[in-house]
Order: C-alpha cells, then sequence, then structure tokens
C-alpha cells in the first residue's frame, strides 16, 4: 500500500539554487539584493508586487525580518535573479558578515573567478 501513498504529488525541483537561498531574510538581505539588480526602490518594489513603503522599510529598519510570505517573494527573487546579480548579492552579503556565505560560492571563490590569470 506504501507505494501508492505519494500518487498524484508533483515534485518542483530547483537547479541548484536551493542550497544558496537565505535562511532567514532581513532587511539588510533584501536590500542587498535589491542594490545586486541595479533597481530603485520603486524598480524592486514593482518587481516584488509590494509597495514601495516596504522597500524603504527595510532600508530603514536593516535588522528586521520580513513576513514567511514575502520571505518567499524574496526567495523566488533570488532564484530568478541573473546570475551575475546572485553573484553580486552574496559577494554583498559575505562583505558585510551579516549574512549567510553560500555553501559552493563565497565571495572568495568569485574573487578567484574573476580575477584576471
Amino acid at each position: 500500500m506504501q507505494g501508492n501513498c505519494n500518487q498524484g504529488i508533483n515534485l518542483v525541483r530547483f537547479s541548484g539554487d536551493m542550497d544558496r537561498l537565505v535562511p532567514n531574510w532581513t532587511g539588510r538581505h533584501a536590500d542587498g539584493l535589491r542594490h545586486a539588480l541595479r533597481m530603485t526602490n520603486e524598480s524592486f518594489a514593482e518587481h516584488l508586487g509590494v509597495s514601495v513603503r516596504t522597500v524603504a522599510y527595510w532600508r530603514q529598519r536593516p535588522d528586521m525580518m520580513p513576513s514567511q510570505a514575502l520571505q518567499e517573494v524574496l526567495d523566488t527573487a533570488l532564484i530568478r535573479a541573473p546570475e551575475r546579480a546572485k553573484d553580486h548579492f552574496w559577494e554583498l552579503a559575505g562583505a558585510g558578515g551579516s549574512a549567510p556565505t553560500p555553501n559552493h560560492r563565497s565571495a572568495a571563490c568569485w574573487r578567484l573567478r574573476t580575477r584576471p590569470a
């Protein structure tokens, strides 16, 4: 009977980005993503589907934690970001010391990859 338990469940797989998500987003992380995407408060708010006031609040209170729903929105934005923006985000996160460094792409690895030979 156990073989039928999971019938009808569709699993969604992300291409290696799951280990690069922020465990607990803060205002600092959210603003770092905005910087990495090179967006204004207004364009970032539109990109996420939130108010400009929310984005401004993240900047004013870097230690605050957004709601679970907004953390999921930020996860999605990070997953969908271009690779160069992801690298920039993790570089900013590592430089501030307040954000986790990704398991396989630390800021040091990023610098090594981009350093001329």
